[in-house]
Order: structure tokens, then sequence, then C-alpha cells
């Protein structure tokens, strides 16, 4: 019986990760549409995907021309930060553009966790532009007997 239980918890547990992710999908992406409207002057946000497999939240964020040495991931119980920066080549500076859309400067991105037990799993990894990072979501084991 304790095993049926503990599975429905964890079955529950999963479902209210699928709810917060939704909200958190909400919350977000009018803190990334504000920011980046500010740093591009359009309103695309970042191009990023995130999903859940079991008890690790994957997180996919586009980030091209950042070099992995100018990303920086900070994980507090509440919010995952990635910044970075993207400097513009010195050869170019001299240019003298007809349109420059390429990103250039220092860019905050701010996603709110589902949960305070968040740990990074993996190191993330930036592979062709993209950013992998797996968030692990610590369960805690109850003691009921």
């Amino acid at each position: 019986m304790s095993e049926e239980h503990s599975l429905e918890q964890s079955l529950e547990q999963q479902q209210k990760m699928g709810r917060d992710l939704i909200e958190i999908q909400k919350r977000t992406q009018l803190f990334h549409s504000e920011a980046e409207e500010q740093n591009t002057g359009d309103n695309r946000g970042p191009v990023y995907d995130l999903y859940q497999i079991g008890e690790i939240l994957h997180l996919e964020l586009e980030l091209p021309g950042v070099l992995e040495k100018d990303i920086q991931v900070d994980l507090t119980p509440d919010y995952l930060t990635i910044s970075c920066k993207i400097e513009e080549p010195p050869q170019r500076e001299k240019q003298e553009f007809l349109i420059h859309k390429r990103r250039c400067g220092e860019w905050e991105y701010l996603f709110n966790l589902p949960s305070k037990n968040m740990t990074i799993r993996i190191p993330p990894k930036l592979s062709e532009g993209v950013l992998s990072l797996e968030l692990h979501l610590e369960i805690p084991v109850s003691d009921e007997k």
C-alpha cells in the first residue's frame, strides 16, 4: 500500500511540475519580451526550448555568436540566470553598415524555477550556438512507513 501511495505522490508531483512549467512559460514570456525589446528593438525574445523528461528539466537556448567563455550560468533557489556578452570584432567597428542586425552587447535571461530544490545535473554545454542545460528536481523522500 505504501508503494502505491508513493507512486501516487510521484504522479501528483509530476503533474504539479507540468502545471509549474506552464506558469514558468507565462511568467518568463513577458520578461523576455521586454528585455529583448530593450536590447534589439523587437519583441521576438530569446529562442529556447524548455521541456521535462521525468524529474529532469531540459533547457536549450540559442546563443548564436556567443563563445562558451562568455556565458555565465547562475542557479539560485528561485531562478536560473544565464548571462552572456558578445563583443563586436574590432575590424567591424570601422565599417559603415547599410544594415546591422547581428547582436552584440550583454544579455541576461532569467528563468523562474518550479521548485527550490533544483540542481544543475550536468555542466552547461554550448554546441553549434545552442546552450544545453539539464536541471534535476530533487523530490524529498518521505519517511512514511
